[in-house]
């Protein structure tokens, strides 16, 4: 058990992330409560894994655990969030595990649950959805964002820090504005820019099994969700549009060299990019993870 204050856990919307959740709190013997749509829950009881895990009629209904995890999309998790809180009278802390977090920290301040409440985003997404796609271990060695509100208690903070530790994540704090700014540039840009390069093929009749290894693997987030990744771009388009508006103008750049056949400044583009992709020497190039404390805190 992750943490003797936790004995019981509700995880509302049951995909990907949130079932990888439940596998892992089940493991350490958390008595776990599932709630999402009749059709997204269906075949789950047949599967051995998930056997003990009870499922809730209601958000409200599941919302009665020591922790409570929001794991729909966004806009979901924000109707939701307003429907539980009434509910959440003896819960320890709630989380969410969305990719955005401005609103779902503010509504859960209006919401009067501040002190109870951190927004997380556990950087581990994938083109793969639906429980039937989790594993245990989902979020080993992988970095967890840890958002406090303005009146999120260390109690709650220290719980949410041990439990994503106890799945093997290292977390990082920061504040929500600082989250979205940051991660429109490192998810949200590369999940839209995968995307716009799947729609231009496909509009010049390019099948993605026509594509090589790289193509492959640059249009692999085309596959992604559009009920998870729309309400996440909308939700951060300030910016994620600011992002985009920077792509288009390198884009528009490298255009303009090649009508004018500039051999010099393409091939300076390609050096200056490869110098950044390459890994960085062995003791330099230290990660942001690294350079901040491994544990929750106020930032």
């Amino acid at each position: 058990m992750y943490s003797p204050e936790v004995r019981t856990a509700a995880i509302i919307g049951f995909g990907y992330m949130g079932a990888s959740m439940a596998l892992d709190l089940l493991d350490q013997g958390v008595r776990v409560t599932a709630h999402d749509l009749p059709d997204a829950l269906c075949g789950l009881k047949e599967v051995e894994s998930f056997q003990d895990v009870e499922i809730a009629t209601s958000p409200a209904n599941a919302a009665t655990a020591d922790l409570v995890v929001l794991a729909a999309p966004i806009q979901t998790n924000l109707r939701i969030l307003n429907e539980i809180a009434p509910a959440l009278l003896n819960t320890r802390l709630v989380i969410d595990v969305g990719s955005t977090k401005r609103a779902i920290v503010a509504a859960a301040e209006s919401l009067g649950i501040g002190a109870r409440f951190v927004g997380c985003h556990p950087v581990c997404g994938s083109a793969l959805s639906g429980w039937n796609h989790s594993r245990p271990g989902l979020f080993r060695d992988r970095r967890v964002y840890l958002c406090r509100t303005a009146e999120s208690s260390e109690s709650a903070a220290g719980l949410a820090t041990t439990l994503w530790q106890s799945v093997g994540a290292t977390v990082e704090a920061m504040n929500a504005d600082e989250h979205d700014r940051l991660l429109a540039w490192t998810s949200h840009l590369p999940q839209a820019l995968s995307t716009l390069l799947g729609v231009t093929l496909g509009t010049r009749g390019i099948r993605r099994t026509d594509l090589g290894p790289g193509g492959e693997k640059m249009t692999e987030l085309a596959q992604s969700s559009p009920e998870v990744w729309s309400p996440i771009l909308l939700d951060n388009m300030d910016n994620v549009g600011e992002a985009l508006d920077a792509f288009a103008e390198q884009l528009q750049d490298l255009s303009a060299e090649l009508r004018k056949k500039n051999e010099q400044e393409i091939s300076r583009v390609f050096r200056e990019t490869s110098k950044w992709a390459s890994p960085a020497p062995q003791g330099q190039g230290v990660s942001r993870v690294e350079r901040r404390s491994g544990t929750a805190r106020r930032s």
